[in-house]
């Protein structure tokens, strides 16, 4: 296995040389030319994998601020099983969608979003019993927020790391998902009749 991970190391290194040299002597676009924009994100990072995506994330939106002269100001707030968590540790009424949460969230340009919902075998626990429930269809509601956008995109230059076959991705991949997200499936009655739901 240790030499399967070298080569697959050894590519991505290669791979991020190839970028840095694409990017060398990059001194910013026309929005740095024209001062950019000045933007206020809330940062809910949630639970499980989301904070650590999440710190990747906001590292990733600096940068684009710096190359393009823009200003990111970064608030982070509670949201899913860490809101109810801190929300208990403080002696207050837990909710996974606390109402600083959304008032931020009404507040900001922006709303930089990671994960929600806790382990598998404790759902039954009220920290993560409906917690996705609760925080995502709850701002989806509150913001009107109707469809989920899913890039998907393979660069040439680093096709050698995509998991799928050559044959499938040629020179390339560029694709947009759209996901419709107010239909009744999200916020029409929940009920069953007899195996139907």
């Amino acid at each position: 296995a240790l030499p399967i991970f070298q080569r697959h190391l050894s590519r991505a290194r290669a791979s991020i040389s190839a970028v840095a040299a694409m990017s060398a002597g990059y001194s910013g676009g026309a929005a740095a030319a024209a001062g950019g924009v000045s933007k206020t994100i809330a940062v809910l990072a949630g639970d499980g994998i989301g904070p650590e995506v999440m710190t990747e994330a906001v590292k990733v939106a600096k940068k684009v601020g710096e190359l393009y002269g823009h200003s990111f100001t970064f608030n982070e707030y509670k949201v899913g099983g860490s809101a109810w968590a801190a929300a208990e540790a403080a002696g207050e009424t837990p909710s996974h969608l606390p109402a600083k949460t959304v008032d931020a969230c009404a507040a900001s340009d922006a709303i930089l979003f990671g994960s929600v919902g806790g382990p598998v075998d404790q759902q039954h626990e009220p920290r993560w019993k409906d917690c996705e429930k609760n925080a995502l269809l709850g701002l989806r509601k509150r913001f009107n927020l109707a469809t989920n956008l899913r890039p998907s995109k393979v660069y040439p230059f680093l096709s050698h790391l995509c998991p799928l076959k050559p044959s499938i991705i040629g020179s390339g991949v560029d694709m947009l998902i759209i996901r419709e997200l107010v239909g009744g499936i999200y916020f029409g009655e929940h009920k069953r009749e007899g195996d139907k739901a």
